[in-house]
């Protein structure tokens, strides 16, 4: 189980930090304000996405072993 968690979190930092890095990409993080709605949309990423990898990822990937 302590594997399949520490999976969960790298796969999550991974998703986080393709999400930033698109912000970055397209600019929004250039323009001081829309700073804040960067760091919302940050938020609400890591948020659902834990969720998403929560509900999802963990069974499959227990069921699969």
């Amino acid at each position: 189980m302590k594997s399949k968690f520490s999976t969960f979190l790298i796969t999550w930092g991974l998703f986080l930090s393709f999400f930033v890095g698109n912000l970055i990409w397209e600019g929004i993080l250039e323009d001081p304000f829309t700073l804040g709605t960067a760091i919302a949309l940050t938020f609400a990423a890591a948020f659902y996405s834990g969720i998403v990898l929560l509900l999802f990822g963990i069974p499959v990937s227990i069921l699969s072993d």
